[in-house]
């Protein structure tokens, strides 16, 4: 069973805080995981004010659950809203994924599920499988960062993936204007055949741009 605890940052000064998450009128709080609670099935005025005089005003925009694992070297735990790298087979090739760590309701593998999922950020990810649990028991699976401390992370991302396809773009035009066509080329370029090359080249150009 996952461990009841929350992570988010306090309002006084954007610190992390981590611990037991508690709501006090319109206030909500977390209760520092160190912070001695009693065993008392019975929640006394004493004990509520102990607990209240023990917590921390956070930005409830930024309450994250804790993952119930942490990295394979136990150096840090895994919360909600962190962005992780994993070593993945994408279109028959390894290569790197990266997605943010979320809670609640998604399908993996035309099945519905509940718990912590990955939702990756690339598009061409989108078919992996998304369970938290099988990808932080693999070797290369590590923490990144998290959305709050880095809210740019996801653009950063895409944009960059961007600039790889336009890079290869460029390059493939550059093949195409590198060498004049002769006359006998362009009557070349007039069969079926090449016709069909320079159709498939077009759809290649707009993969790239998608």
């Amino acid at each position: 069973m996952t461990e009841n605890k929350y992570r988010a940052k306090r309002k006084d000064n954007r610190e992390w805080i981590i611990g037991y998450f508690w709501k006090i009128a319109d206030h909500i709080c977390i209760i520092p995981y160190n912070t001695e609670i009693s065993d008392s099935d019975i929640l006394t005025p004493d004990i509520l004010a102990d607990i209240a005089k023990s917590a921390v005003e956070i930005d409830p925009k930024t309450l994250c659950q804790y993952a119930g694992k942490s990295d394979r070297n136990n150096q840090r735990e895994f919360y909600e809203n962190d962005v992780i790298k994993a070593r993945a087979t994408i279109n028959d090739a390894p290569g790197y994924c990266t997605g943010i760590i979320q809670y609640g309701t998604y399908e993996d593998q035309q099945e519905e599920h509940y718990g912590f999922y990955i939702n990756w950020i690339e598009k061409e990810h989108q078919g992996l499988k998304k369970s938290f649990k099988y990808w932080v028991n693999r070797i290369d699976t590590r923490f990144v960062t998290n959305i709050f401390d880095n809210p740019t992370i996801i653009s950063e991302i895409l944009l960059k993936k961007q600039n790889k396809k336009l890079d290869k773009l460029n390059h493939l035009i550059q093949d195409i204007l590198s060498e004049e066509p002769t006359e006998e080329q362009f009557q070349i370029a007039k069969k079926p055949d090449t016709l069909r090359e320079i159709y498939t080249t077009i759809h290649h150009l707009k993969e790239l741009l998608a």
